[in-house]
């Protein structure tokens, strides 16, 4: 059978949303196709016809039955210009947050307190109740020692060029210590033990995630290009829920969170905990529910977004689900 090739331009149509307009990304693709076109006799009707065609992100498969994006893309509260950095983090870490973790920090002081027997060498001796002042300080602490990476707690308050002299103008290494021992932000009596039918393995963390999910959606709206995939956040503690990645390359250890990103920003929208193998999954699937839960938390369904994800959320399931919300998706398909 002969064959031909030919390439066409397809340039951007005025008529999309002009914000994804200003990136458009041309690749080259080669199919095999049909075509059953009367108007063009130079190519034969054969399964073997290749075309090569130029594509772009605003281009789609049907035209007529394309979604409207109407979004209005960005952040919706903006600082002055002579903002601070830190009035943006003052933005996520809001008083209600801080307010809740002093809480719990100092309710769960309470209970070892009560519960256990302590000696004059015990550190929690000299405990007194935490406030808002004092753990954002310790906050900072924690935050300089992610980017200062040191062997050991105490290296960082030891009388030597390891040091970093303004923690020991916050609190002594004793107090940061006993912070770190009670720092919570929920209370275990609401918390159920491990082999309880209604377990959680991320109900420590959860309010800080709900936080998190909630304020990301407050001051922004993502653009139509949106991206689902894992990211892992490293540990060393035993829980049900660490996973192994051997092909990470900042951390192996950790947990991991599905992730709903801005593809042109690359802001997180909503993310949420995968709890292992053993947590309830549709009949549809893992894929399929990740996909479902992130969208709908950041209700960005029924709003003609276009969702990036690879070959593990390839599923009809899914296809149909997200079409029948007004929203597109975009995958690789193996041949086989």
């Amino acid at each position: 059978m002969a064959s031909k090739r030919k390439t066409s331009n397809i340039t951007e149509d005025s008529s999309y949303d002009s914000d994804d307009s200003e990136v458009i990304i041309f690749k080259r693709r080669r199919i095999n196709v049909i075509d059953d076109s009367v108007s063009d006799n130079n190519i034969p009707n054969t399964s073997d016809t290749s075309k090569y065609i130029m594509i772009t992100e605003n281009e789609y498969i049907d035209q007529g039955n394309s979604f409207q994006f109407t979004e209005m893309s960005g952040p919706q509260y903006r600082l002055s210009n002579r903002a601070k950095p830190i009035e943006y983090f003052n933005l996520f870490f809001t008083n209600p947050l801080w307010t809740m973790m002093v809480e719990e920090t100092n309710r769960y002081a309470d209970e070892l307190l009560s519960k256990s027997t302590r000696t004059n060498k015990s550190r929690m001796v000299n405990w007194y109740p935490v406030t808002i002042v004092e753990l954002k300080a310790f906050v900072t602490v924690l935050l300089e020692m992610e980017i200062t990476n040191k062997p050991t707690i105490y290296s960082y308050w030891t009388e030597s060029s390891r040091a970093i002299p303004w923690f020991k103008k916050m609190f002594p290494r004793n107090r940061f210590q006993n912070i770190l021992t009670c720092f919570h932000i929920v209370d275990n009596k609401k918390c159920f033990p491990p082999g309880h039918e209604k377990y959680d393995a991320c109900a420590k963390f959860n309010p800080i995630v709900e936080h998190a999910n909630r304020t990301f959606q407050t001051y922004y709206t993502p653009h139509k290009m949106l991206s689902v995939d894992e990211s892992l956040v490293g540990t060393l503690c035993h829980s049900s829920i660490t996973q192994y990645l051997p092909n990470k390359k900042h951390h192996k250890w950790g947990i991991k969170f599905w992730m709903l990103c801005d593809a042109k920003s690359k802001y997180c929208v909503s993310l949420y905990c995968y709890q292992g193998a053993k947590s309830k999954n549709s009949q549809n699937g893992l894929g399929y529910d990740v996909v479902k839960k992130l969208l709908q938390d950041a209700d960005c369904l029924d709003k003609g977004y276009h969702v990036y994800v690879d070959n593990y959320f390839t599923s009809t399931a899914l296809a149909k689900f997200l079409y029948s919300r007004n929203t597109y998706r975009y995958t690789t398909v193996s041949k086989k």
